[in-house]
């Protein structure tokens, strides 16, 4: 994975974070996107949050009304209903549980052929694998409690 494109992601889901969004498709009604997040080895994905931040004007807006996220349970599966567009999917977990996103906490960004690239519902197979975050993000996980979930 782009560390760099994950770096960026990340950001986008805090509160007024920004990534450009690359690719995407059409889909004008909207619907569910659905997916599975895993961890990285040794971990577990249970209490993972998964965001579908919505894209507006080639940017992920974490503030849009549109933007939902929701925790996946112990077999990190999730789907999530949504207005038409296009949004960039990311997985989260903080899993020393200190409220911000740190070294050792978990990150992943839904990629195609290893780029970011925005999807829009319907859409299945939005699976993301999550990485061990190497440095402190400065990202308040609990700043996410804003988005809606589902």
């Amino acid at each position: 994975m782009n560390r760099k494109a994950l770096a960026k992601g990340l950001a986008a889901a805090s509160m007024a974070g920004v990534l450009a969004a690359c690719g995407g498709g059409g889909g004008a009604s909207g619907g569910e996107i659905q997916g599975s997040v895993r961890a990285p080895a040794g971990g577990s994905a249970a209490g993972s949050r998964v965001i579908a931040c919505f894209v507006e004007g080639n940017q992920c807006n974490a503030q849009s009304p549109n933007t939902r996220a929701t925790v996946v349970g112990a077999n990190g599966a999730y789907n999530l209903s949504l207005a038409a567009g296009q949004y960039v999917v990311l997985a989260i977990k903080d899993v020393d549980g200190s409220g911000s996103l740190t070294a050792g906490d978990y990150g992943g960004i839904y990629t195609e052929g290893g780029k970011v690239v925005a999807v829009s519902p319907p859409k299945a197979g939005v699976n993301i694998q999550m990485e061990v975050l190497t440095e402190d993000s400065g990202l308040r996980a609990q700043g996410l409690e804003g988005i809606p979930s589902r």
